[in-house]
């Protein structure tokens, strides 16, 4: 670790509400009231975002609900859906086997950071990804005077394998 990285203890399950300056950039890419289904909604945050901008949220679930909004299921007894919108647990252990099933049901915006596009482990998901977003970095912890050190982007994952449009940030 260098001298200018500093470690950050890191919220169970990966828990960090989705900033609306997050959200913003997704928006240009959705049609009008995009019906979604969020399944790892925390605190309801990221579908508030876009219920404010005209999207219908049909159901919001997560494992550990922090509104009475969200209703508790695992994403992983989630069978149904015309569309997925979420901010994801980053954690590959948790993150690959969410999106091997979601994008087996329906078309899916996660909100990840922008270096996995990178990974080998994820490469093979790059197949399936229809747009890349990229957002920058985000200030997670309201109130901060920090952003994250990391870059983030909207990936839209569909079942079929695709040729990938990548919109870098305005």
């Amino acid at each position: 670790m260098s001298k200018f990285t500093k470690k950050f203890d890191r919220n169970p399950r990966d828990f960090y509400p989705t900033p609306y300056e997050a959200v913003l950039p997704l928006l240009e890419c959705l049609k009008p009231k995009t019906k979604f289904i969020e399944p790892c909604a925390g605190n309801y945050a990221l579908a508030n975002h876009l219920i404010k901008h005209g999207h219908i949220c049909k159901k919001a679930f997560d494992i550990e609900p922090q509104n009475k909004l969200v209703k508790k299921k695992d994403a992983l007894d989630i069978n149904k859906a015309s569309m997925f919108i979420t901010n994801p647990p980053f954690h590959k252990k948790l993150l690959l086997p969410l999106l091997d099933h979601f994008i087996n049901i329906a078309d899916t915006w996660l909100l990840l950071p922008a270096d996995y596009m990178h990974n080998k482990y994820f490469s093979k998901y790059l197949d399936n990804c229809r747009i890349i977003i990229s957002i920058g970095r985000i200030k997670w912890i309201q109130n901060s005077k920090m952003s994250s050190t990391d870059n983030f982007a909207w990936y839209l994952f569909s079942k079929n394998k695709t040729n990938t449009k990548f919109y870098g940030r305005k």
